[in-house]
This record gives structure tokens, sequence and C-alpha cells, in this order.
């Protein structure tokens, strides 16, 4: 089974979007989950 993540990129004239960064945390594997970015 798949999990998709998604962000986007900053807005608002952020430079940082917090989603983003922790989506880039999440590992590739969850369990017997593959998560797709």
């Amino acid at each position: 089974m798949k999990i998709l993540l998604t962000a986007f990129t900053p807005f608002d004239g952020e430079k940082i979007n917090p989603a983003l960064e922790a989506m880039k945390l999440v590992k590739d594997r969850l369990g017997n989950l593959e998560v797709v970015k």
C-alpha cells in the first residue's frame, strides 16, 4: 500500500514552509507502507 504526501512551496513571502520541512523528515517506508513524496 502507498501513502501520498504533498506539500507546497513557501507562500505569502515566507522563506520556509513548515509542512514541506516536516515532509522531508518522513522516511520512504513506514512499516509495510511505501511513502510517495
